[in-house]
């Protein structure tokens, strides 16, 4: 049972560390990227706020609340929006807007985007109030 114990624990600590990717990026960039309302041409684009609301607020531009259909991106796993953000511009992923918005992103606006938003505060993986 022993040998069984430590088989399965090495076999997850090795499984995790292969599907983690260390996202490296400027969270400051990042942030400007986020709430921008021009691509780096100039050419007007919707600002990611417009959606997914500012910061760790959940409160879209105009002080209204988000749409409970729109993912909170404030604290999430910064390789999992990386991830996210390549699959919509590549189209792996389906939706209009979003590989519209990812496919004028450069690969360090994608990484920059994840990382700033990685690094938010957040109550996004707090589940002490969920009732089993």
């Amino acid at each position: 049972m022993m040998i069984r114990t430590v088989l399965i624990t090495t076999a997850l600590l090795f499984a995790g560390n292969v599907a983690a990717v260390d996202v490296k990026g400027d969270a400051a960039n990042g942030k400007k990227v986020f709430e921008a309302s021009k691509d780096t041409t100039g050419k007007p684009v919707a600002a990611c706020t417009g959606c997914h609301g500012i910061g760790n607020t959940q409160k879209l531009p105009d002080g209204s609340a988000m749409p409970q259909e729109n993912p909170v991106l404030a604290g999430q796993y910064s390789d999992y929006l990386s991830k996210a953000l390549h699959d919509y511009k590549t189209k792996k992923r389906a939706h209009l807007g979003m590989q519209g918005n990812a496919g004028r992103l450069s690969e360090k606006e994608i990484s920059d985007v994840a990382v700033y938003l990685g690094s938010l505060k957040t109550n996004i993986h707090d589940l002490s109030e969920h009732e089993d």
